[in-house]
């Protein structure tokens, strides 16, 4: 490690992130064969360099009374092409 400290210089070291430094023993372990070591960064660097995927689900049950529905929402609906339900019970309008 001594070797490859030496070959990047002090000013390059100073100037590396946690993540830079993580990556740059990470790659060092790979090339020299220890790759067990360099799977175990692998895994500790991981989170900062990929997203984290996590599913959103949202369910917006915003309802409007048929009235409440400006004109120029309406059209801007029936031109989306929206299919529009109007409930029976409370005599609103639920846009699917």
């Amino acid at each position: 490690m001594a070797a490859a400290t030496a070959a990047i210089g002090d000013a390059a070291i100073q100037a590396m992130s946690p993540k830079d430094v993580m990556l740059f023993v990470m790659r060092l372990a790979a090339s020299s064969g220890w790759w067990f070591k360099s799977a175990e960064i692998a895994e500790k660097v991981a989170p900062y360099i990929h997203a984290k995927l996590a599913s959103t689900v949202i369910d917006d049950q915003r309802r409007k009374m048929p009235n409440e529905f400006r004109d120029e929402e309406l059209e801007a609906l029936a031109q989306a092409g929206v299919e529009v339900d109007f409930a029976k019970e409370r005599d609103e309008l639920r846009v699917n």
